[in-house]
């Protein structure tokens, strides 16, 4: 597993190079809803790597529904 802070332009590539090695990777940033619609057209070996104690404070709250909306890696 990769945790990275990539900028949102390099997370298409981020998914290529994944699936080419065959590793899961994870992107983190401060708003969640931003980062869920970012995972939207990618594999299953993207996700999220999320702060939840941060993203509670959030106001409005994040899609909970959607946290997991990816499926399993």
């Amino acid at each position: 597993m990769i945790v990275t802070s990539a900028a949102p332009a390099a997370v298409p590539e981020l998914d290529r190079l994944a699936g080419e090695f065959g590793v899961n990777a994870a992107f983190e940033g401060s708003n969640p809803n931003t980062l869920m619609s970012s995972l939207e057209g990618l594999s299953s070996r993207m996700g999220l790597s999320a702060d939840t104690a941060g993203w509670a404070s959030l106001t409005p709250p994040p899609e909970q529904s959607r946290l997991c909306s990816n499926g399993p890696g």
